[in-house]
């Protein structure tokens, strides 16, 4: 059966898109009643079913047909709820978080690429040093930016999260240093930070490993 696929990949990539898009309608609806919640409303384009089915059909080539693949289909979906959210209302769901946490628990069962020890790391890490962001610039970022990286960190081990981190940093930054050019803000200034972590989580899951290994490649010349 996988050797058909293999043969005819297209059906597959096809599949996945379909399955997307009703996975996004899906997140769309639990976006929605959240703005509801907040008393704002959400636009009614195809985005998120769009951006959903991309996903899946990039994490599939990357991780082909795998265990690995399933658990970054979900991930990846509540990701893109996240940032959705926290776009919008500039809060992120501790629902949300909980669920990449224990999902990232049940999944290390059977992923053991990552050790117990690297995902241990990876959510302390994280965690912690967001705290620490947090306590000294005084409430730069959120608490749901904190939680999120420590579930993430779980989930991916602490060395896809530096990089997931870095990435979404460097965007985050130059997202602000261009509201703040276009007259559109001031230092003072708050901007979700969530999506631009979203935006590193997911570049990391899909070049990660290709990053850390340019990396050391530069250091071992």
């Amino acid at each position: 059966m996988e050797t058909f696929f293999m043969e005819h990949v297209w059906l597959v990539y096809l599949g996945l898109f379909i399955v997307g898009l009703a996975a996004g309608k899906f997140l769309k609806i639990l976006i929605r009643r959240n703005m509801e919640e907040e008393h704002r409303d959400f636009p009614s384009k195809p985005v998120v079913e769009i951006l959903n089915a991309l996903l899946y059909c990039a994490l599939f080539w990357k991780y082909g047909f795998s265990l690995e693949t399933l658990s970054f289909l979900i991930f990846g979906s509540i990701l893109l709820l996240i940032a959705f959210i926290d776009f919008k209302t500039m809060l992120i769901p501790n629902w949300s978080v909980l669920l990449i946490l224990v999902l990232g628990i049940l999944f290390a069962f059977f992923n053991q690429d990552v050790s117990w020890l690297e995902r241990l790391i990876g959510f302390f890490g994280a965690g912690l040093g967001l705290l620490l962001i947090y306590i000294f610039s005084r409430g730069g970022i959120g608490g749901g930016d904190i939680k999120l990286m420590a579930a993430a960190g779980f989930f991916l081990g602490w060395k896809l999260t530096f990089w997931a981190m870095l990435v979404g940093s460097i965007i985050g930054g130059v997202f602000g240093v261009i509201i703040l050019v276009s007259g559109k803000g001031q230092l003072k200034t708050a901007i979700p930070y969530g999506p631009f972590l979203v935006i590193g989580i997911i570049g990391s899951i899909l070049f990660g490993n290709e990053m850390i290994s340019w990396y050391w490649s530069l250091l071992i010349r």
